[in-house]
């Protein structure tokens, strides 16, 4: 009964404003658009019969944006706080929408509402956001509206961009500069520019693996060949996201390779073969210590009129030039491992891993 009455308010609304004759008019006309906003047309996907219409707001722009409102609203745009529906649907109060992220909203069909979702910067609350997205029969209309940037509106997609121009993040701000790498992976132009020349150095000590380990629980030394074998893999100081990464990573490559004038290394394995002898009731693992060249330069992301320049962005890579130090390391069973392991031997031929710089 809710949705129907609110449907007959709509047709008598309309008819009191502009005649039955203008009835199609009204019914398919989109409502107005807040003068800030860049409104576009959308094509509308699904639009068979269904419970709701989903709207999806897309962060082009360079900033961490958190949900902090929704609100229920009427075609028109009056507020009406009461008025979310069981079919309306959205992300919880408080997430976070990261650049290049998308957050989907669900608005209930033949409804003649909608919702209102605030958005406001991470880093700056002052950096606001509202989007308005409303159904009319099956229909989807939306706009928005930003104190930072523009957006493009219109029916079920919504992007948000920051305003044209140029933005240097430093690289003291990893966490803004890995949410702006992000972008590279969905659409966004993106160089990579080297600066002064690479350094060598070396990881910090570490288990090659954590899990494989030679025990001895027998009261004689056991000597046996082992087997050493850790995969390296190319790693950054930002925490690139997964989806980026590799994008990212073949970006380095090429501009590595055509300054330096040498192959950059996503991965390497490096080996190993020892004599290792355990003493009884003791364990072994191995650590290693790993040859690094290290890369520092600034990204270039473009995406639209904005410019981005992240400054100081710094790469390991394995450095296959130079040898791998793999140390065995021992010490005395504890009471655990001794019940386990009494009398018996763990001694596998191989001990492989596969770790990040």
């Amino acid at each position: 009964m809710r949705t129907a009455t609110k449907l007959t308010c709509s047709v008598l609304a309309a008819a009191t404003l502009f005649g039955l004759s203008g009835l199609t008019a009204v019914a398919n006309a989109a409502p107005p658009v807040a003068h800030s906003a860049t409104t576009t047309a959308v094509n509308d996907d699904d639009m068979n019969a269904a419970s709701s219409r989903g709207f999806d707001v897309t962060n082009r722009s360079g900033k961490d944006l958190r949900l902090d409102s929704v609100v229920g609203i009427s075609h028109w745009g009056l507020q009406l706080p009461e008025e979310i529906y069981e079919d309306d649907s959205f992300p919880a109060i408080g997430s976070v929408l990261r650049p290049a992220q998308t957050m989907r909203f669900e608005v209930k069909d033949w409804s003649g509402h909608g919702l209102r979702a605030g958005f406001s910067g991470t880093a700056n609350p002052n950096d606001q956001l509202n989007v308005s997205m409303t159904v009319s029969g099956v229909s989807r209309y939306s706009d928005a509206t930003s104190n930072f940037g523009g957006a493009e509106a219109g029916g079920g997609t919504i992007v948000i961009t920051d305003n044209p121009g140029t933005v240097t993040v430093p690289a003291s701000d990893p966490t803004t500069q890995a949410s702006i790498l992000g972008l590279c992976a969905t659409g966004a132009k993106c160089s990579f520019d080297p600066k002064g020349n690479q350094v060598k150095t070396y990881t910090d000590q570490h288990e090659v693996n954590s899990i494989d380990k030679i025990m001895n629980g027998t009261q004689d030394n056991l000597t046996r060949t082992l087997t050493i074998k850790e995969t390296a893999t190319a790693s950054d100081n930002i925490e690139i996201s997964a989806t980026a990464k590799s994008t990212i990573m073949n970006i380095v490559e090429l501009s590595v390779t055509a300054k330096y004038g040498h192959t950059w290394s996503k991965s390497h394995e490096f080996t190993d073969t020892q004599q290792v002898t355990v003493r009884p009731n003791h364990v072994i693992w191995v650590e290693s210590v790993l040859p690094v060249i290290r890369t520092t330069g600034d990204f270039t992301v473009k995406l639209g009129s904005t410019t981005w320049i992240l400054q100081g962005v710094t790469f390991d890579s394995p450095d296959p030039g130079r040898s791998s130090t793999f140390l065995i390391t021992t010490k005395e069973m504890n009471d655990k491992e001794k019940a386990v392991y009494q009398d018996s031997v763990e001694f596998p031929t191989e001990i492989s891993g596969t770790n990040s710089l």
